[in-house]
């Protein structure tokens, strides 16, 4: 069974798609607006957001610490804020095959329980760091002209 979200928030919306033991974000642009201020913040928001409704559609809790899961989403999210930033910098074109083909893995960002999501090990180990991990990450990410719709 697959289900489908659409979480609006303030002016930005993010949906995320639900199937057993695993969720699927849409990474647009409306992502990155969701994400332009108070990272941390949204972040705690969105996943207490998926995993109520999870639960609700699957009777069960999803198999994933939240600190997990949100790390999950960042690890995604901006590895293709950071790959953007340098074709910038390096004036290499962001439409380019090459580059499309490197961005391809962050289109979706997949998160699932441990026995459908291969790196579920890495996102649980650096689950301690979250917010550290939180205070370092970029704001205002929609307004560097990188991510092409």
């Amino acid at each position: 069974m697959t289900l489908e979200k659409i979480y609006a928030f303030q002016s930005t919306s993010v949906q995320v798609i639900f199937e057993e033991g695993i969720i699927r974000i849409t990474n647009n642009l409306q992502l990155w607006f969701f994400y332009d201020q108070h990272v941390v913040e949204r972040t705690v928001w969105l996943v207490n957001m998926i995993k109520q409704d999870y639960s609700e559609f699957f009777g069960r809790p999803l198999a994933i610490s939240n600190r997990s899961l949100g790390l999950e989403i960042w690890g995604h999210l901006y590895y293709e804020v950071f790959i953007l930033s340098i074709c910038k910098l390096l004036r290499l074109n962001g439409n380019s095959p090459r580059v499309k083909a490197i961005l391809k893995s962050s289109q979706i960002i997949d998160c699932g329980e441990q026995h459908k999501d291969g790196n579920r090990k890495l996102w649980d180990f650096l689950a301690p760091l979250h917010n550290t991990i939180g205070r370092f990450l970029p704001s205002y990410i929609s307004t560097k002209k990188l991510k092409h719709e």
